[in-house]
């Protein structure tokens, strides 16, 4: 377990980027499991800094670690690495960025809440990105590639069918989407 105590620039960092294997790993507000991780427990950081491996991986952001605490921003920073990766975001509470990195990535946003910060980074490759429900700012930087962007509760779109997004609607786009 980590405890990064009562300071105000408390920084974990977290390098995986020497695995080739393709993992599925899970970030959340206490927890980052999975990948080549065993599991770490941590709590009252202000920056969590994560590199994946160069497989095609899968990692879930559960949640963030929470608000800002005595005028500190708290940020997560997730790199993917190399390799195809999914990356699918269900609840950020402060600032969480994405770098998709090499290669072709699918980043899905199922939700972020009110007061928070999501910036998604293509990098290289041709990357989807799927917006499904924001309740906060959230910008979308494709980078190199030909990038697709789906907007709407029924964004699907993966690498093999990047336009998935059919049948749904935008009413859970509740915040500013910044694309470019």
């Amino acid at each position: 377990s980590i405890n990064g105590g009562t300071g105000d620039a408390d920084t974990l960092n977290l390098d995986d980027g020497g695995d080739d294997a393709t993992n599925n790993g899970v970030l959340s507000d206490q927890l980052v499991a999975g990948l080549s991780l065993t599991g770490i427990v941590y709590q009252n950081l202000d920056h969590l800094n994560l590199w994946l491996g160069t497989g095609g991986d899968f990692c879930t952001v559960s949640s963030t670690h929470g608000a800002a605490r005595g005028g500190v921003e708290k940020t997560t920073t997730l790199r993917s690495g190399g390799g195809n990766d999914t990356v699918t975001i269900n609840d950020v509470t402060d600032r969480l960025t994405v770098y998709g990195e090499a290669d072709s990535d699918t980043i899905t946003v199922n939700g972020n809440s009110l007061g928070s910060n999501t910036v998604l980074n293509g990098d290289g490759g041709s990357d989807v990105f799927n917006i499904r429900d924001i309740s906060a700012d959230t910008t979308v930087n494709g980078g190199g590639g030909s990038d697709t962007v789906n907007v709407g509760s029924n964004s699907l779109g993966t690498l093999g069918a990047p336009n998935s997004n059919s049948g749904g609607n935008v009413n859970a786009i509740n915040a500013k989407l910044a694309v470019y």
